[in-house]
């Protein structure tokens, strides 16, 4: 008899051990989803709060979130339509590339206004190829600029495909002011033509962007999910990052022969593409005449951040 209670209990304790394994192999399961799930949405564990966003400095954008992007891109072409008159005409030597027109974008990871513009211009480009090593950034701290702590990506690490285009992104200094590397020759001339200021956008030294069409006033209140959110909402961020999303793109349709017309004929970028070439807002027009900027003109371009002031005079809202 002492054997078979011996046995009895040995059973009791066995089926509480595999409900006990039951249970962590569960939890475990559950833990092991959950990091998953992080891994994959990233950034959007922050929605909420910005008080982290720092921590995500050099990051990879998680292929969560790259899908939301994606995913805005495709699907923001409604909305009012952008002055397309900050797009500067210029009929430099063509810059090409295996027969594909090259953008250029000349910006720099501490830049407030680099960082409002990457948005619309990454999300344009999406429409034409896809990135790898995108990385999330945050413009510099509030210790020198007005606008601050941005939520933004750098293309320092990043490069870029598309059967359309050409993209090359230059990140010439880093969020503490420090140079990180000067753009090749042949374009730091066309930068310096137009001021050689931050943001800069050369559209195959056909159309040149050559300020920040956003002013992000209040953008540090926001991570990057939250900003993706607005995108795809009437919120005044939101509704700038599209109207420029499109606005870019109609610049690169014209550029590369309306390809591909899935995307250059979707309304309204036929619509943008056929205001290009009108008057132009900056100082820097009273000077296209005789094919080189007055010394006024680059004194005034070369100042940081006196774009302000022009975007201001020229109705563009401060978003």
């Amino acid at each position: 008899m002492p054997g078979k209670k011996l046995e009895k209990k040995k059973q009791k304790q066995s089926v509480k051990a595999k409900k006990r394994r039951t249970v962590y192999l569960s939890v475990g399961i559950a833990v092991s989803l959950v990091l998953i799930i992080g891994v994959y949405y990233g950034v959007n564990y922050l929605s909420g709060s910005t008080q982290n966003i720092t921590a995500y400095i050099g990051q990879p954008v998680s292929t969560g979130f790259y899908s939301e992007l994606n995913s805005l891109a495709q699907s923001t072409y409604g909305g009012p339509l952008a002055s397309m008159s900050l797009f500067q005409p210029y009929n430099g030597t063509p810059w090409i590339s295996g027969g594909k027109p090259i953008i250029v974008f000349i910006g720099a990871e501490y830049c407030p206004f680099c960082a409002a513009t990457r948005w619309p211009l990454i999300l344009a480009l999406l429409r034409f190829g896809n990135f790898t090593g995108l990385q999330y950034m945050v413009s510099a701290p509030p210790v020198n600029e007005s606008y601050y702590n941005v939520p933004t990506f750098t293309f320092r690490h990043a490069s870029y495909t598309s059967p359309y285009i050409v993209f090359q992104g230059y990140e010439v200094q880093n969020r503490d002011y420090g140079l990180i590397a000067e753009p090749p020759s042949n374009y730091s001339q066309v930068w310096n033509l137009f001021g050689g200021g931050y943001p800069f956008i050369d559209f195959g030294n056909s159309f040149v962007l050559a300020s920040s069409p956003l002013i992000p006033q209040t953008w540090h209140n926001y991570n990057w999910t939250q900003i993706a959110g607005f995108i795809s909402s009437n919120t005044s961020i939101g509704v700038g990052i599209r109207e420029y999303t499109n606005a870019i793109t109609a610049v690169i349709c014209k550029v590369d022969g309306n390809k591909p017309l899935s995307v250059c004929g979707q309304q309204p970028i036929p619509t943008l593409e056929s205001e290009l070439g009108g008057g132009a807002h900056s100082p820097l027009s009273e000077s296209f005449a005789t094919g080189y900027p007055s010394a006024s003109t680059v004194t005034w371009t070369a100042v940081q951040y006196t774009q302000i002031e022009w975007i201001r005079k020229t109705s563009v809202n401060i978003r």
